[in-house]
């Protein structure tokens, strides 16, 4: 029997507070804070920052809690500021198609002068000019009907003097905005454009803006009012505050929110737009800096999505017009120029989703070439247990709270091990580490203490687990009651208790459960009742069906196998998922083949492949100690115990009450490497089986093992079943004589 019984001080590890260089965190804070156990993520993150290429967006992978945001932030306000102040986009009207406004790039603070040049240029138009130029204008107009004999239109023979205003003026207001350069920036020309058109426009209207007549200024008040707007210049994104390229963090986006949109304006309940009601979104916001978005949040409308794919597939975006819900009259629609997307898009998801996009939609994978993996475990050690502690320090810091001792810190690196369930890893689950940084320093401070202890740690993590383990007290109630029946002393055939987690969200538990199984003589071979009635899962599923071969494996010479077996969890209601009750399953099955009656005291978990072999399961702390609880309610004998697969050795973290029993001798942990290990343990009799493999090519079992008597069972079945076949055939001969 090759099983082994653990020591107590290889159920947890003991983290040397004395190997930590600093009195408390109160003098760590001097040190910067590293990505912790993620320098695959940062090296991922750097590159794709800085790497310039428009498909190069980054996806981030990793569990809320693993500092996944932070650090990108921190990042990205790191790289963004040794780039560039992007343009400041703007829209003008366009006067040969004017329902598809132009958009202007301009340096950074230009747009916003140029709305100011622009609009005191109009002011200047409409108040002091015409009153020089009526002057003007009157002593012209006589001139020419004295030579001509009739009167001119005043437009027609005022178009010079106007002109030469007005080319004055614009240029003006170009050489100000570039400063004499004509190079300076991309739109120059597009600019200069607008500028000239504006010209054109001015003077194809000067009858509206030189009309003196106050009854036919009332009468072209409202086209006075549409000329003055088409000669504005709408900024939707101003940068002149800026002085590095934008970081823009998207916490709830909507269509608006992120695209931009139209509005409208409603006159005598009509409604009308125009480019001034053009609007940006945080894509725009974020042009020449990045952008960062969950995934989430996109995925709770559809059409938020698609959208972003096709700006993402053309590299381009269109503002559309939002109509409203609140009017019955149509909003004339506009166009305005797309616009060319020059942002890196930062995406936060999970697994799953990063692989079905890679999967379902590969075109769009194509746009997120950098993938940001977030571990959620590193390996420990003197650096990495140091790395923490200026974690800590920082964190007490910025919330003003108690610094901690280095017991206390090597308690909280505890901890860390055992949320991961490993001896020599720690979790990347910093949200964790905050909660309980934040509740031991509230422990702190009812002690009216300024250090934070080791004692002020443990108590903040017992009072976290009895705020949320009323349902795992309810169950341990309900076992000591007598309500779910759970044996664990004494022996029992054709029974054994397996080891269950419950996952409740933000806790989980280990709770016993009683799984039964029972044999007879047939041809149907092995009933899942759990499977029957569709409240098993897949995994555990998989696992019977490998028990399944296994047990026709260990008898193949009694080929074809005469058996009937239905095996279940008794008293649950719930559903079963996963397979490291498959073990327990066998245990149970070759008991009630043998006859042979095995302990209760003892409870198994582990998963069995093909071979027999035991494989590691999740969530051995919580089963151990849940298993534990139940045994100290019904009063340790010293007889009870578990056992678990040998390579979850390095996954025990255990409470000290567990370790206690275990140093006084009232509770076992035993280590197995085959199913076969354990037999002898719950049975008091040999396995059967003594070679590696975990097969024999003999015919027989030795008589007095556990084996031998399964297969003595089976072969008894065997002869049931071919008994009436026998009767039948003697019968068959009978009638044909």
């Amino acid at each position: 029997m090759s099983i082994v019984s653990l020591k107590p001080h290889t159920l947890t590890l003991k983290i040397d507070f004395g190997s930590l260089k600093f009195a408390n965190t109160s003098t760590l804070t001097e040190y910067p804070i590293h990505w912790i156990g993620q320098e695959r993520a940062k090296q991922a993150t750097y590159f794709g920052l800085q790497i310039d290429h428009p498909d190069y967006n980054l996806f981030v992978l990793g569990e809320p809690g693993s500092g996944r945001s932070s650090l990108l932030q921190n990042a990205l306000a790191e790289i963004a500021a040794n780039q560039p102040v992007p343009p400041d986009l703007c829209y003008v009207y366009n006067f040969n198609t004017p329902q598809h406004p132009l958009v202007l790039q301009l340096p950074a603070g230009k747009g916003h002068w140029l709305q100011q040049q622009l609009t005191q240029f109009i002011n200047d138009l409409l108040q002091l000019i015409p009153e020089q130029l009526e002057k003007a204008g009157n002593a012209k107009a006589t001139a020419i009907k004295n030579t001509h004999g009739s009167e001119q239109n005043p437009s027609t023979a005022l178009i010079g003097i106007y002109q030469d205003w007005i080319d004055h003026a614009l240029k003006q207001i170009l050489n100000n905005f570039s400063n004499g350069s004509t190079s300076i920036f991309p739109d120059y020309a597009k600019l200069k454009n607008h500028l000239e058109n504006i010209k054109h426009d001015i003077l194809n209207h000067l009858a509206t803006f030189q009309s003196s007549n106050k009854r036919e200024q009332k009468h072209q008040g409202t086209l006075l009012q549409t000329l003055r707007a088409r000669y504005t210049i709408h900024v939707i994104v101003d940068n002149q505050a800026l002085t590095n390229a934008p970081v823009i963090i998207e916490n709830n986006p909507s269509h608006q929110s992120l695209f931009g949109n139209i509005g409208y304006q409603t006159i005598n309940n009509a409604c009308t737009t125009d480019f001034i009601h053009i609007q940006a979104g945080s894509l725009l916001r974020a042009q020449g800096g990045f952008l960062m978005l969950y995934l989430d949040d996109l995925l709770t409308d559809s059409q938020i999505w698609e959208k972003l794919c096709r700006v993402l597939r053309n590299r381009t975006l269109h503002i559309e017009t939002i109509y409203p819900a609140c009017t019955t009259v149509p909003v004339p629609s506009i166009l305005p120029e797309p616009i060319k997307i020059n942002s890196k898009i930062i995406l936060i998801g999970s697994d799953e989703q990063y692989y079905t996009i890679q999967q379902e939609h590969p075109e769009l994978a194509q746009r997120f070439r950098v993938k940001i993996d977030f571990a959620d475990s590193f390996l420990a050690g003197t650096e990495a247990y140091q790395q923490v502690a200026i974690f800590i320090a920082h964190l007490c810091a910025q919330q003003c709270l108690p610094h901690f001792s280095r017991a206390a810190v090597a308690h909280v690196l505890t901890l860390c091990h055992k949320i991961i369930e490993d001896q020599k890893r720690l979790t990347t689950n910093f949200g964790y580490i905050e909660t309980l940084v934040v509740e031991s320093a509230h422990q702190c401070t009812i002690r009216n203490n300024t250090i934070v202890t080791e004692e002020d740690v443990r108590n903040a993590h017992e009072a976290r687990i009895q705020r949320h383990n009323y349902p795992e007290q309810q169950t341990q109630e309900s076992i000591a009651d007598g309500d779910t029946v759970i044996t664990v002393q004494g022996e029992k055939i054709g029974q054994i208790n397996g080891l269950s987690l419950i996952e409740m969200g933000d806790y989980s538990f280990g709770v016993p459960t009683r799984i039964t199984a029972h044999t007879f003589a047939g041809e149907d071979g092995l009933l899942n009742i759990e499977r029957e009635v569709g409240m098993s899962g897949p995994v555990h599923d998989k696992g019977v069906f490998i028990l399944q071969n296994f047990l026709s494996a260990l008898f193949h010479h009694n080929a074809p196998l005469a058996l009937n077996a239905s095996i279940v969890f008794e008293q649950e209601y719930y559903g079963i998922e996963g397979d490291s009750a498959s073990c327990a399953e066998l245990y149970a099955l070759l008991s009630a083949l043998s006859g042979l009656p095995f302990r209760q005291g003892i409870a198994v978990t582990g998963a069995i492949n093909q071979f027999g072999e035991m494989l590691p399961v999740g969530g051995i702390n919580e089963k151990i100690e849940g298993f534990f609880s139940v045994c100290q309610t019904a009063g340790l004998d010293g007889t009870q115990g578990v056992i678990i697969p040998a390579c979850n050795y390095r996954n025990l973290v255990l409470d000290q009450t567990v370790i206690h029993a275990v140093a006084e001798g009232l509770f076992h942990i035993y280590t197995i490497n085959h199913m076969h290990d354990g037999l002898e343990l719950l049975s008091s009799l040999p396995a059967g089986i003594n070679n590696d493999t975990g097969f024999r090519e003999t015919i027989n079992y030795p008589r007095d093992t556990v084996l031998g008597y399964a297969q003595k069972t089976l072969r008894a079945y065997r002869a049931a079943c071919q008994q009436p076949a026998q009767s039948a055939k003697i019968s068959t001969k009978q009638l044909s004589r």
